[in-house]
């Protein structure tokens, strides 16, 4: 709670600074009960592929694929990914947040402290590092529009 306020002098400018002043009070914070609306009946039937397309649906994976072959291409390199090849992709990058590892190629390594083998027998250490090298959202070709990419 705000009880009042103080005026300091500014350095050079000559405007004065207000600064708050809090009056703290001890005591117990007001519960505010939240009713979620019931969703746990259409929550059971669905398995997590199926949650992850509600945020990337199709429309969203042919999007990455199509702009980073571009990107590829524009980098005189072979653009050849597949929408399933992003979906793995996506797939690997979520799983390595949830196990954490200083750098991205330990997890291809062969040492069994480090080794995702689930990671590893989806896609090679060169093919990911491609794909996150080349992934790209936007057409950096359109060069008419001098707004593209703040748009």
């Amino acid at each position: 709670m705000v009880s009042d306020t103080e005026e300091e002098p500014s350095d050079s400018t000559g405007r004065t600074k207000r600064r708050r002043t809090y009056a703290w009070r001890k005591r117990d914070l007001a519960k505010n009960p939240v009713n979620w609306p019931d969703v746990q009946g259409a929550c059971q039937d669905k398995r997590p592929i199926e949650w992850s397309e509600n945020f990337l649906d199709e429309d969203v994976i042919s999007l990455l694929v199509s702009e980073s072959n571009k990107y590829a291409v524009k980098k005189n390199l072979p653009g050849d990914i597949t929408t399933e090849d992003m979906k793995c992709f996506i797939g690997i990058l979520l799983v390595s947040d949830y196990s954490w590892l200083p750098r991205r190629r330990m997890y291809s390594e062969n040492s069994p402290d480090t080794k995702n083998e689930l990671i590893s027998s989806t896609m090679t250490r060169d093919r990911f590092d491609f794909f996150f090298r080349h992934l790209h959202v936007n057409d950096n070709l359109d060069l008419q529009d001098k707004y593209t990419k703040v748009r």
